[in-house]
């Protein structure tokens, strides 16, 4: 009888141990885990920031040197600016650009000109879709091809890093131009449907 009754005690002994067991690994283990799990995530996706903002200030850089190179050739000049009122033809121009480098547009329009020393500053803003190896082209190919337009700012929405993948983007560009007979209200605040240059 007595070891009918150690073996029950042995029993339940057992069965509290087990369920201390278990009360440590799902309260105390698992949550650990899954911290460790979050605390994975969360760098994860710092890295990530940390890797857009470091793109970021790159580009920033690369558009302030586009600049300052632009007013030295203007102050030296060694490039002919158009006049302002010449700015639905640039506006195409950009627009037929993008085409060619299979850079999809949505939105391509102009700001106001303002008056930037001797010469004419007219913001144009673009907006739409393409890869990066095709908005990498149209960046570089701009830039030869029109020297006057500086590239201002260029945002990436997503990370179009795998072949074939594309992001969308919006770009802030500077055109400076010559000043016109008529005065700068001839040009004006003027938008562009990228399918149908003016």
């Amino acid at each position: 009888m007595i070891r009918l009754r150690l073996s029950g005690i042995d029993a339940a002994g057992a069965g509290v141990i087990a369920a201390l067991s278990a009360g440590v690994y799902f309260g105390v283990v698992t949550p650990a885990a899954q911290r460790q799990a979050e605390v994975a995530d969360d760098r994860a996706r710092l890295e990530e920031v940390e890797q857009a903002l470091v793109k970021t200030e790159n580009q920033r850089r690369e558009a302030e040197a586009q600049v300052a190179q632009l007013d030295e050739l203007i102050r030296d000049r060694r490039i002919t600016l158009e006049p302002v009122s010449a700015l639905n033809e640039r506006i195409a121009a950009i627009s037929a650009l993008a085409t060619e480098q299979d850079v999809s547009l949505v939105e391509i329009r102009s700001g106001s000109p303002e008056p930037l020393g001797a010469v004419i500053g007219v913001p144009v803003h673009l907006a739409g879709s393409a890869r990066y190896d095709a908005m990498t082209r149209f960046v570089h190919t701009l830039h030869e091809r029109f020297p006057d337009v500086a590239v201002r700012s260029l945002e990436l929405v997503g990370t179009p890093t795998e072949p074939g993948s594309t992001a969308s983007f919006k770009a802030y560009l500077k055109w400076r131009a010559a000043p016109s007979s008529s005065g700068t209200g001839s040009a004006g605040s003027t938008g562009a449907d990228p399918t149908k240059p003016r």
